[in-house]
């Protein structure tokens, strides 16, 4: 009997263990089996950025916001926005998107602007998500708006006048521009004055040939190492000599820039000048030529060409030329508008920048 009460023990003892060890091996394959799953399906990755990077418009207006969205994988789900200045709700509202994988996908938004305070530059924030289909937020972007009242100047006309600004436009829509927004100058159409001019702001007007008026290359140096400050506004062809301390000891710095100047400037603007990429343009600027071992700077419609360009001299002397098209694009947004201002504000007065609220 003992024998037997032993082997039924010991039978019993060998099914315990060989069941443990069945779950054991059914643990290990199932967390194999997991791993496997998991690597069939990664994780979806969606981003979302603003198409343009704009970042200025008039208060009050109706515009198109153009974001471009990527996904790892097809998804359909929502964008919905929300437009806010602090706590404070402005706008908000919602739409059906279809993403393929890997296509970047361009979507508009719709807007209605709050209108802004004469004098005053207004912040507010936009926030963009994309929900799944299962309402799962998978992507999101929050970027700041800025709304300009459409008059720069229109809080500040004693100091504009203090200003002295004289235009010399023999093409005339900076003229048109100036009489137009209410920029008070005085009209100069006789080249042979200029060199008169012994202090204030001289604006050369937007598209003036340099190659024609062959006066100004040589002028223009001559005026801003006297002390006048000077604004060569998109030049389209022609050439200036660049300057040196040997010809001008009263030269202090010389400066190229691109794009970027703008937000340097005032970083509430936009780089793009508020203009689509979508719309053609010419990209004139100055580049740097050798000719007869003499530097000069030439005026070429070039990607690659510097639109800003600036001389320093002592005594507030200055000499920009500055081709980003202000006049050409003050109607597109802001920026050029605002820009100009800037620029006034720079060289010639210490105006203090504009409140936000």
């Amino acid at each position: 009997m003992s024998e037997i009460k032993n082997s039924i023990m010991l039978n019993y003892s060998c099914k315990i263990w060989f069941t443990a060890l069945l779950t054991l091996v059914a643990s290990v394959a199932g967390s194999f089996s997991g791993q496997t799953l998991l690597a069939e399906q990664p994780e979806i990755s969606v981003s979302i950025v603003s198409a343009d990077g704009r970042t200025a418009y008039f208060g009050g207006e109706e515009t198109m916001l153009t974001y471009r969205c990527t996904s790892s994988s097809p998804i359909k789900g929502q964008l919905r926005w929300q437009l806010a200045t602090g706590s404070r709700t402005l706008a908000r509202g919602q739409k059906m998107i279809v993403l393929d994988q890997d296509q970047p996908t361009e979507f508009q938004l719709k807007i209605q602007l709050p209108p802004v305070r004469e004098g005053v530059i207004f912040p507010t924030d936009m926030a963009i998500s994309i929900v799944n289909a299962n309402e799962a937020e998978v992507s999101s972007l929050k970027h700041r708006l800025w709304l300009f009242h459409e008059d720069p100047f229109v809080a500040r006309k004693k100091w504009i006048e203090e200003l002295n600004i004289k235009l010399y436009d023999p093409v005339g829509k900076t003229r048109d521009l100036f009489e137009e927004a209410k920029i008070p100058f005085d009209n100069l159409t006789n080249p042979n004055v200029l060199d008169d001019i012994e202090s204030g702001l001289l604006i050369i007007g937007e598209g003036v040939s340099l190659k024609k008026r062959r006066s100004l290359p040589g002028l223009l140096p001559t005026l801003a190492d006297r002390g006048v400050s000077v604004l060569c506004l998109k030049p389209i062809d022609g050439e200036l000599s660049f300057p040196n301390r040997t010809e001008q000891p009263r030269l202090s710095r010389v400066t190229f820039q691109d794009y970027r100047i703008i937000q340097e400037l005032d970083k509430r603007l936009s780089p793009n000048l508020d203009v689509p990429s979508s719309m053609p343009g010419t990209q004139f600027g100055l580049k740097t030529v050798s000719q007869r071992g003499k530097l000069k700077l030439q005026v070429v419609d070039s990607a690659d060409a510097w639109p800003w360009w600036q001389a320093d001299y002592q005594d507030q002397g200055c000499l920009i030329v500055c081709s980003f098209g202000l006049v050409e694009h003050w109607n597109a947004g802001p920026t050029s508008r605002f820009l100009l201002a800037k620029i006034f504000e720079n060289i010639q007065s210490p105006e203090p920048p504009f409140n936000s609220e």
